[in-house]
């Protein structure tokens, strides 16, 4: 779903906004977005639905931890390693492809029988995707 398309314009946006604007509380309002939010990148490719729920649920324990203590130690702990996995996630999916790839290449070019194809390479790809319309 494109922001552009006629399905965001005309069904999905009018929906959140009617949702938002209905709920009352914070917290219910917030849960609705995320939720709203899964749907619509669930709506482009719903096999990447698990990992976004993976990545809300080690942010969520990280923001929940961070709140509850008064240690900026800890705090700046729990603040790290949020960031450290998403930026692991994003790197894998972003340029895992790119070097396994170029691995593959040389490997090719030495004339080695040992590729990198398979579960790796396909995940690393699988951002490279695109679909319009």
């Amino acid at each position: 779903m494109l922001f552009n398309s006629y399905i965001f314009l005309f069904a999905f946006l009018p929906v959140v906004l009617i949702g938002w604007w209905g709920l009352r509380g914070a917290r219910t309002r917030l849960a609705f977005l995320t939720v709203a939010s899964w749907i619509f990148y669930a709506y482009w490719d719903w096999h990447f639905l698990p990992l976004m729920l993976l990545s809300t649920t080690v942010d969520y324990i990280a923001g929940g931890s961070i709140a509850s203590t008064d240690d900026p130690r800890r705090r700046k702990l729990w603040l790290v390693a949020a960031l450290t996995f998403n930026l692991a996630l994003l790197a894998y999916f972003k340029y895992a492809g790119f070097f396994l790839g170029s691995l593959d290449g040389a490997g090719r070019w030495f004339g080695s029988g040992f590729l990198f194809g398979g579960f790796l390479f396909g995940l690393g790809r699988g951002c490279e995707r695109t679909r319009h319309g």
